[in-house]
């Protein structure tokens, strides 16, 4: 017999086979509500702080009327992850917050709902991934809209111009904004080495914050790599010498070739396997 699975539900661990929220609750209404996807070590979770602030703050710009208390998260997740044997192992979270019931909207004493999933996961893996190729989508992001950067449950958008690329082979789909400039990923931020400088999109409209992206700048720093955030045309991806996407889920992928465009060697650069070596040794330290 499989062991129970709990998830965490406004306040409680609640086994997932019992778990609900209302079918007026505006996730399932109108897609509104924020998520943070973790992964942690050895019972410790890579960067925290960082997903809990990223998401505390987009509650607070979005005025979601929804109480974020991290300690309580934190405390949350730990007990979280006991409740489901995976202290002692490698585990991805996903931490959705909603407004609630639509219903309640507007009341004061409106809590929203917060839900914090956990399941075993591998880990990342030690050894660099293959290169992946990715494609440029048609389709554009709108850096103007109120949810731009933030990692909304809204992604019809991004996962239509994920499955363009599965459709046509390739891994991922970069995408652009309205005004032309590279904004990532459709679940990813994109880095590209030119000349043994580090360049990456600016955070900022469409530009998701990635908390990946934010840790690849630290690593940077330490090696004395120099970066540049600024914007970036398809043109400039082009004349790249290396190319790799961040993400919590993947990590750190280098990219083979956009289209029918090869990067350099279409293999992982020198560059990118020294910030990937240093983010693996991150991500252990955390764990012990």
């Amino acid at each position: 017999m499989q062991p129970s699975e709990f998830v965490y539900l406004n306040n409680s661990l609640v086994n997932a086979n019992e778990a609900s929220i209302s079918i007026y609750d505006t996730s399932v209404l109108h897609g509104i509500g924020l998520f943070e996807t973790m992964r942690a070590y050895n019972g410790k979770v890579f960067r925290l702080n960082d997903h809990l602030s990223r998401i505390a703050g987009s509650v607070s710009r979005l005025g979601m009327n929804v109480k974020v208390e991290q300690q309580e998260l934190t405390t949350a997740i730990e007990c979280l992850l006991e409740a489901n044997n995976l202290s002692r192992s490698s585990a991805r979270l996903k931490l959705t917050i909603t407004p609630g019931s639509i219903r309640d909207l507007g009341q004061t004493s409106a809590c929203g709902t917060i839900i914090i999933t956990a399941s075993s996961d591998q880990g990342q893996n030690n050894n660099i991934p293959s290169a992946m190729p990715v494609i440029i989508t048609m389709y554009r992001f709108n850096d103007d809209e109120p949810t731009a950067g933030h990692k909304t449950l809204n992604y019809f958008n991004r996962l239509t111009m994920l499955q363009q690329a599965h459709r046509e082979g390739y891994g991922e789909a970069l995408a652009f904004s309205v005004r032309g400039n590279l904004c990532g990923g459709c679940l990813s931020n994109v880095f590209m080495v030119k000349d043994g400088r580090l360049l990456t999109p600016a955070t900022g409209g469409a530009v998701i914050p990635g908390i990946t992206r934010k840790t690849v700048l630290e690593i940077a720093s330490e090696l004395a790599i120099p970066v540049q955030e600024c914007e970036l045309g398809s043109a400039e991806l082009m004349e790249a010498d290396e190319l790799f996407l961040t993400g919590t889920s993947i990590g750190i992928v280098p990219v083979s070739n956009i289209g029918k465009h090869q990067i350099e060697t279409g293999k992982c650069g020198e560059l990118t396997q020294k910030i990937f070596t240093r983010h693996v040794e991150m991500q252990h330290d955390t764990a012990h």
